[in-house]
């Protein structure tokens, strides 16, 4: 799953539509609908995978000069981001990157 995991952020942290990506790396159960929907701009669809993945985790998305950027963690007390991303398209997408890395490190529930 490494290998369809790294091609699937390569993609939609370019922007590259993932297409039958998503699907390999993420089947065809909620997961992968969800990361649809995330990488397609949907803030509730980022929230719903990310709970769903990483329900102890906690999380910050922020625009700045750099874009759009995720923060995720393992715990608000020790919040520094175990994982960052950043995209130029949406909040949603970035936070997708952020989990779709943590799921890559093998952090995911």
């Amino acid at each position: 799953m490494s290998n369809a995991l790294d091609d699937l952020i390569a993609k939609v942290g370019a922007g590259t539509w993932p297409g039958a990506d998503m699907h390999d790396a993420l089947g065809t159960d909620r997961r992968g609908e969800l990361a649809y929907d995330a990488y397609n701009g949907s803030l509730d669809a980022a929230l719903a995978l990310h709970n769903a993945v990483l329900p102890t985790w906690d999380w910050r998305a922020e625009e700045n000069v750099n874009g759009y950027v995720s923060h995720i963690g393992p715990a608000r007390e020790e919040f520094m981001p175990s994982t960052m991303a950043v995209s130029l398209e949406s909040a949603a997408r970035a936070w997708l990157i952020a989990i779709l890395r943590a799921m890559k490190e093998g952090k995911d529930a």
